[in-house]
């Protein structure tokens, strides 16, 4: 089978689109010590979706931005200090940020073929996989339009509306996630990673909608502070919560007697 970004013809591995340092990692902190699909909440999740995407020459290049990602932004940030201090990066940054963007647009645009997204922007997606495997592979040094961001969640952030704010909490320290936003002036694919969102650009007409936020590909300095947001991520937010109060609600008699009995093992509350 062909490989999905250097268009070899390897045997094919199962890919993780979300890596898997994320998913262990939560699963640590989980009160059962287990992660739900949202999709399916009264099976435990193991692990997230692994298509046959990538050979084994690509799944060692991604896994070296993986690596360094894991060790310098995504333990310090739950873990340590991160929030509280600048993070100085390199390259690394932008071609971990392009790779998770690639491998979860490639695999949305797969789960939901045959369907047009909206206000038109199904066309945009082909040509920006191709500008980003180009750029994974070293073919061109930039990235066009298709910009990279870097949100940092947790502490105080603003959002507008009225989301459930207990809901809102878990949803921004616990939970992953990945879909496509759309709307007619832009759209993008957002990948949540615990307390990290990656949002890449397919298509804008407001890049000044983003403030503080934007990966530079040879490198930077991304710092605490105030940043801004185009509207797409609170729609994304909001889609998100109401699947998970709905998602709740279908949890069955006997799943939620067993995250009570977790709760009781690892808090010593008595269940009822």
């Amino acid at each position: 089978m062909q490989c999905a970004l250097c268009k070899s013809e390897e045997c094919l591995e199962d890919s993780h689109i979300v890596p898997a340092f994320v998913f262990r990692y939560l699963k640590k902190i989980s009160i059962t010590g287990h992660l739900r699909d949202g999709d399916q909440p009264n099976k435990r999740s193991m692990d997230g979706p692994k298509p046959r995407l990538l050979g084994p020459s690509c799944e060692d290049l991604f896994s070296i931005w993986e690596g360094r990602f894991a060790s310098d932004v995504f333990y310090p940030l739950h873990e340590g200090d991160l929030s509280t201090r600048a993070l100085v990066y390199g390259d690394w940054l932008s071609k971990f940020a392009v790779s998770i963007s690639w491998r979860a647009l490639c695999h949305s645009r797969d789960k939901h073929q045959g369907r047009d997204l909206p206000h038109g922007h199904t066309p945009l997606i082909q040509p920006t996989l191709d500008v980003w495997r180009e750029y994974l592979l070293g073919l061109r040094d930039n990235i066009g339009c298709h910009i990279q961001h870097m949100v940092f969640l947790g502490g105080d952030i603003s959002l507008p509306g009225t989301l459930d704010p207990h809901d809102l909490a878990f949803y921004l320290e616990r939970s992953i996630d990945y879909s496509t936003i759309h709307s007619p002036s832009d759209a993008y694919i957002i990948t949540k990673l615990g307390r990290v969102l990656i949002v890449g650009t397919i298509f804008t007409q407001k890049p000044s909608d983003w403030q503080g936020t934007q990966i530079d590909l040879d490198g930077g300095r991304y710092g605490p502070g105030d940043f801004q947001t185009a509207g797409c991520v609170f729609t994304f937010f909001q889609h998100a919560i109401n699947d998970l109060a709905a998602s709740r609600l279908l949890i069955s008699p006997k799943q939620r007697q067993r995250i009570k009995e977790a709760l009781h093992r690892r808090h010593g509350s008595a269940p009822t």
